[in-house]
């Protein structure tokens, strides 16, 4: 029935809902189908297709079945990486493939994939390809403010779906929930930077700080690459990049337009964020 493979099958299928001419007239509004009109008469992107978990060093299994535990250095590496697994989630429109064979357990089981759908949702990342998907419309719904008793009900609710899936070593399941924690601290960030609340970002840069997370502070946080402190000068917001810089953020970083903080299109800002970031 497919030939190429269930997953490959099932992508280019997405993706040619999006991307194609198949895709004219399709959508759930006048903006959507705009859309995809104007991205159907450039069709024929490149397409980067990746494997995350199987870049890092895996376990093997012998000709004898046993399992080859990765070697020392190996194992640094993996521990390394594996807190940063989700980042290309949190800043990118996410196409969700639920699909799966037979052979292996549902999708909506699978906590690596539980994983990787909570992060895609604090970053705000599956409005473009994945609203429709039925998996995305079984999350507990993102709270309007990252803070508070919103916050930690979203937290209990996260909480309580991970602990009923399904994972092939248990102590993967405490790493999900703390990388699953950290980025609600990037959603935090990015919050309180858009609505300019000086007094939450202080609270945030602390427990970065408090978490050896500064590393944020330099992350892209969209689809442009935009870090925090683009988002801070673009919003005008001159207190927040002060406690950004005082932190260690990085004011020269550029987007995917070539944009440092202090420039729009390669023309420089004139306002006082900006006037801030060059200072």
């Amino acid at each position: 029935e497919f030939p190429q493979g269930l997953r490959l099958h099932t992508m280019v299928q997405k993706l040619d809902m999006h991307f194609s001419s198949l895709s004219i007239g399709k959508g759930r509004g006048l903006g959507d189908r705009w859309r995809r009109f104007c991205e159907s008469l450039i069709s024929g992107r490149d397409v980067l297709v990746f494997f995350d978990f199987m870049s890092l060093p895996q376990q093997g299994i012998g000709s004898d079945g046993v399992v080859v535990p990765r070697s020392e250095e190996d194992e640094v590496l993996f521990r390394q990486c594996l807190p940063h697994m989700g980042v290309l989630y949190s800043m990118f429109p996410v196409l969700v493939c639920e699909e799966v064979t037979g052979t292996v357990g549902p999708y909506t089981e699978s906590g690596w994939c539980f994983f990787e759908l909570q992060i895609a949702l604090l970053g705000c990342q599956l409005d473009k390809f994945s609203s429709t998907c039925g998996v995305v419309r079984q999350l507990a719904r993102l709270p309007h403010s990252l803070e508070g008793d919103e916050l930690q009900r979203f937290v209990d609710a996260t909480n309580e779906s991970l602990g009923a899936k399904a994972f092939q070593e248990e102590e993967n399941r405490a790493t999900v929930r703390d990388i699953i924690g950290k980025f609600v601290l990037k959603g935090r960030l990015v919050e309180a930077v858009q609505n300019r609340h000086v007094g939450k970002l202080a609270e945030v840069l602390g427990d970065l700080e408090h978490h050896r997370l500064r590393g944020f502070l330099d992350e892209p946080v969209d689809e442009l690459l935009n870090t925090p402190v683009h988002l801070a000068v673009a919003g005008g917001f001159t207190a927040g990049v002060r406690q950004l810089l005082s932190s260690g953020a990085n004011p020269t970083l550029r987007n995917l337009r070539g944009d440092t903080p202090m420039q729009c299109f390669l023309l420089p800002r004139l306002g006082s964020a900006a006037r801030t970031c060059r200072a």
